[in-house]
């Protein structure tokens, strides 16, 4: 036997012994072959990639790994962090990063690679050259090519494969963009971004205060549901004096349903009463009416006039006086009676 086939011969059992070694992370020096496309387009399928036991050049951040949880099983992907001693690793065309794995798994640091367009046709002529001559004397001769052809077809077709594209999928998503009371007080709006759904019809709605509820009608206007609130509602919160409605909604969407229950905070300021002028003003900013006595006396003339007003909700009574006389509201507010008195 020739010496350089002989050399060929070595050559060929320690690349097969280091190949070995390195899947069970025995040898200071790794070979293994990319199979995937997680560190596309860095590591393409059908590279060989060349590593250094991490005990001899350890590894940082952002360098490539090999790691193995099982006896076989090894990973090649970049490292993302460090902590203590936890690694997280990702490849290159993943979306998520990988489980978290300790630093003792990492058994390699890739220093190089090796293309497969390089490394193929350099093994294919150390193969022919190694069993072609014994080969040519058989009449079998025509089998390590047909071999070696199919060999090498099949790990190109491996490698010349497109990676796979990322698809992102699209999940319709239902938001809560706010919650509203009308100027009136007699409508309660819910606003949602749909985000890819559409509202059919509401299944049903419910309003509630405390040990209270009341069934509402409800009415869709593309991404809003409005609420009618009955009176009744205003009339326990202002017992309570808590001023919260609980809102709970069932919604038939195009792709589904959905059930939301939300609190309103209702907030009014209260009634107030005031001279303009000659003009009296009773102004009610609240949801509900409110009752008045009224008592206008005049001295000059030795008149007394006394009324009896229902003020309704969110609106303004006025009474116009003459010069010189005086005035005297009394009204009920929140279950206390306020009493107000002036001069015009």
């Amino acid at each position: 036997m020739k010496a350089s086939t002989l050399l060929l011969y070595l050559t060929l059992i320690l690349v097969i012994l280091v190949f070995t070694a390195s899947y069970h992370g025995l040898s200071p020096i790794s070979l293994n072959v990319v199979a995937g496309y997680s560190m596309y387009p860095e590591l393409k399928p059908g590279c060989i990639i060349v590593g250094v036991a991490t005990w001899i050049s350890g590894f940082t951040v952002n360098d490539i790994v090999v790691y193995s949880r099982s006896l076989g099983d090894q990973v090649v992907h970049r490292v993302i962090s460090i902590e203590d001693s936890i690694v997280v690793t990702k490849g290159d065309l993943n979306p998520n990063p990988d489980p978290p794995v300790e630093a003792s798994l990492v058994k390699y640091k890739v220093v190089s690679h090796v293309p497969l367009y390089i490394w193929l046709p350099a093994a294919t002529a150390i193969l022919v050259t190694i069993w072609g001559r014994p080969w040519r004397r058989s009449s079998l001769h025509f089998i390590p090519p047909l071999l070696l052809l199919a060999f090498y077809t099949g790990i190109a077709y491996t490698g010349s494969e497109l990676p796979p594209q990322p698809i992102e999928l699209k999940i319709p998503v239902v938001e809560l963009q706010g919650t509203f009371i009308s100027n009136d007080f007699s409508t309660i709006t819910i606003s949602y971004n749909l985000g890819g759904f559409s509202i059919k019809a509401v299944e049903y709605s419910v309003l509630s205060h405390d040990v209270y509820q009341w069934t509402c009608t409800a009415v869709v206007n593309g991404s809003r549901v409005h609420i009618s609130v009955p009176r009744e509602a205003y009339y326990a919160m202002m017992e309570s004096r808590v001023n919260r409605l609980q809102v709970s909604l069932a919604l038939d969407l195009d792709k589904g349903h959905l059930n939301g229950s939300y609190i309103v905070h209702v907030t009014w300021p209260p009634p107030r009463v005031y001279l303009a002028g000659n003009t009296l003003f009773i102004e009610n900013p609240t949801p509900l009416p409110i009752e008045a006595n009224i008592t206008v006396a005049s001295i000059r003339e030795g008149l007394t006039e006394m009324l009896h007003v229902v003020v309704n909700a969110t609106s303004t009574y006025t009474l116009a006086l003459e010069p010189g006389t005086y005035v005297v509201v009394r009204y009920s507010y929140m279950g206390e009676v306020y009493v107000w008195s002036n001069r015009v």
